[in-house]
């Protein structure tokens, strides 16, 4: 044979052999999806899911985010083990609208809680306890601090809701927060009689909150940055947690969602902590999904999430039609790596200054409202703001059973 007809024998067996190479692992992945898929149709009937709400913690003061200085070694493994989304949005950073978006999958103009004061009304509002519990789950909170409040319709649908911080009177007296391992003592308490059928339990974990005060040893450890000590002292109490259920035999069975509710301003800006305003410090937030043998494990979403997303995505997993109000998507199909459509823009407000706040965006286009629901500002690429679409009225917080700590809870 000559040299040249060498040559082209040479090169059709590469392209071959190539060629195969790239049916079998993309015979291999559509294989691992598809049986996943398969696992997910198979069992979701009988799973439980804990949510897991990380209050006023920023993701990118975890270790599986990238921060340097981190100290969480039990939800950087957790992340390891299934499904980080890496652009999750909050769209409210306040914690009470923040929780009611997560319940009914809607943004607070469809819920109507907008602030602190707000109460998230039954009529309208189908939330996921209420859901659940409809499909044969049993359903529990455990509250950390009076931010949720039941008095703030956040306890629909759930048989037990534990918000007693252990005072009598209005919320304007006596303590507003216990601590992560009082919480999750109570609902290891309750898991351990309730464990025999399935649930639905939603935890809320409070200490990242304002002030900063993280127990020894996280304050010798992190002096000079309490924040970063309160998140080390949650994760303390989400790693002794986490083996529960792995001791309990829950794990395996198990969907659990670990998302923040909003961020926080450590300086930037010029600004400690949150509310009123909507910069990607306080918007930016944690969310994870694990579910052994359904999710796929150390899997990364870059496409833009919300906390919109977490209600159809469970509904989803569950085989459970959602309710028409459900404005967010199911991210499920992007776990799976069935889905390469561009993630939707988030709808992101803050209702508690007049000023319209720096927000969300969507790669091309950031909308920002302050006050008034007409408050709205464009931003490109730039980073420079235009003017308002319609000014904003000038008005104060409104008055409520939370308002005079606005500064420092939500």
């Amino acid at each position: 044979m000559s040299k040249p007809g060498k040559v082209l024998t040479f090169t059709l067996v590469i392209v071959v052999v190539l060629a195969a190479t790239i049916l079998v692992v993309n015979w291999r992945r559509t294989s691992q999806r598809n049986s996943r898929l398969a696992a997910v149709r198979t069992h979701r009937q009988d799973l439980n899911v804990i949510l897991l709400s990380l209050d006023t913690t920023r993701a990118d003061r975890l270790g599986c985010y990238g921060y340097e200085h981190a100290e969480t070694p039990a939800i950087d493994e957790f992340a390891k083990g299934g499904v980080r989304f890496a652009r999750a949005k909050t769209h409210v950073p306040i914690t009470l609208p923040s929780h009611s978006t997560v319940f009914t999958g809607s943004t607070p103009v469809v819920h109507g809680a907008h602030h602190h004061s707000s109460v998230l009304a039954d009529e309208g509002n189908e939330t996921a306890a209420e859901i659940l519990r409809t499909s044969g789950y049993r359903t529990a909170a455990f509250i950390a601090a009076s931010v949720l409040d039941h008095s703030f319709g956040t306890d629909q649908g759930f048989e037990h809701y534990a918000d007693d911080l252990g005072f009598e009177g209005s919320l304007g007296a006596g303590r507003v927060e216990r601590s992560a391992e009082e919480v999750l003592l109570e609902a290891r308490q309750w898991l351990d009689d309730n464990a025999d059928g399935k649930f639905f339990a939603f935890i809320h974990l409070y200490d990242a909150h304002l002030p900063y005060r993280p127990p020894s040893p996280y304050d010798r450890r992190h002096r000079g940055r309490p924040y970063d000590g309160e998140i080390a002292y949650l994760d303390s109490e989400i790693r002794d947690f986490l083996e529960y259920l792995e001791r309990s035999g829950l794990r395996e069975n198990t969907l659990i969602v670990i998302f923040g509710d909003h961020g926080e301003s450590l300086g930037e800006h010029g600004i400690e902590g949150h509310s009123a305003f909507v910069y990607e410090t306080m918007t930016w937030v944690p969310l994870l999904m694990s579910c052994p043998g359904l999710l796929p494990a150390g899997k990364v979403i870059d496409d833009q999430a919300g906390l919109i997303d977490v209600l159809p995505t469970i509904l989803d997993i569950l085989g459970i039609d959602p309710p028409r109000a459900v404005q967010g998507v199911s991210l499920l199909p992007r776990m799976l790596g069935r889905e390469r459509a561009p993630a939707p823009p988030a709808y992101i407000e803050s209702y508690l200054r007049v000023e319209p706040s720096p927000g969300s965006r969507d790669g091309e286009m950031e909308v920002h409202q302050g006050a008034e629901p007409g408050a709205l500002r464009s931003q490109g690429r730039s980073g420079r703001a235009r003017e308002p679409v319609r000014g904003a009225a000038r008005r104060g917080l409104r008055t409520g059973r939370c308002a005079r700590r606005a500064s420092d809870m939500g």
